[in-house]
């Protein structure tokens, strides 16, 4: 419990510390490209990636469902002539 407490005391520390020296302008603020946020951020970058695909896969198949002359052809009320 003695470590929980002290590590608690030290990050809030250095929390505050941090936050007067932005305030004052001695350091940048922090972007979401620090290695310190990869474990935040990489769960949340596998979703976005896996949902990218999944879109992909469906606007692609989308386009080769319209695109297709046989339904275009279908869309229109003509018939084809395969002869």
């Amino acid at each position: 419990m003695l470590v929980t407490v002290t590590l608690h005391v030290f990050v809030c520390r250095y929390m505050t510390q941090k936050l007067f020296a932005f305030a004052k302008g001695k350091c940048c603020a922090e972007s979401c490209d620090n290695p310190m946020f990869q474990d935040v951020l990489l769960a949340g970058h596998l979703y976005q990636n896996v949902l990218k695909v999944l879109n992909v896969f469906t606007c692609v198949g989308w386009k080769v469902t319209l695109c297709d002359p046989i339904w275009q052809v279908t869309l229109r009320g003509c018939e084809m002539d395969f002869h």
